[in-house]
């Protein structure tokens, strides 16, 4: 799996930036910085599998995020959708009322 450049190809408006592009001990990694409302920022990145790790998440449905830090987990969304995009909204739709329903059967 390789970060991919052109982070958001069909949302050019979010500046772009190389995350450890000139530190050759790090893969560099281009990111997207999205401003949200409520003065969040979201760094968003993408990636390119390789035909067998496309194959493996075919068959096992599993994909797995690994995040180094100093302390404290940063939250994330993995998505197979492009975000910012008609699509990921729809997706964040379904999710929200998914969730939901989940709070609805606990309470």
């Amino acid at each position: 799996m390789q970060p991919q450049e052109k982070v958001l190809p069909h949302s050019p408006q979010y500046p772009e930036v190389v995350f450890a592009k000139n530190q050759p001990e790090y893969i560099p990694l281009p990111i997207a910085k999205v401003a949200y409302d409520g003065g969040v920022t979201g760094l968003i990145s993408r990636y390119r599998l390789t035909f067998w790790e496309r194959l493996r998440v075919l068959f096992t449905g599993a994909l797995w995020i690994e995040q180094l830090s100093a302390g404290g987990l940063q939250p994330q969304r993995p998505t197979v959708f492009e975000p910012l995009t008609d699509a990921d909204q729809r997706y964040s739709d379904r999710e929200e009322k998914w969730l939901a329903a989940q709070r609805a059967e606990v309470a």
